[in-house]
């Protein structure tokens, strides 16, 4: 799958790509590119999210009506909390 940019639309398909496969090929190249774990050397709350984000997805993926991007919702607040006492300013 190639990305050309966000866009609303994408957001089911690549939050779903991401959880399924995506955490993993990453990580996994990381190990065998840099050798070293991404999940223990990213943010210890951002791993924990992230790990958290995967499990909610497989508990969640044999309902069809699931929607993805629902498992980023605490990484989400997570980040934007961590960027406004960071004191950046966030546009939309």
């Amino acid at each position: 799958m190639t990305h050309y940019g966000f866009s609303p639309k994408d957001d089911l398909r690549s939050a779903r790509l991401l959880l399924q496969v995506g955490i993993e090929i990453v990580s996994s190249c990381y190990a065998e590119f840099f050798g070293f774990d991404l999940l223990e050397h990213l943010d210890e709350r951002i791993s924990d999210y992230l790990l958290q984000a995967k499990k909610a997805f497989k508990l969640s993926a044999a309902e069809q009506s699931s929607n993805p991007t629902h498992c980023f919702l605490p990484l989400g607040h997570y980040v934007m909390r961590s960027v406004v006492r960071a004191g950046t300013r966030i546009e939309s």
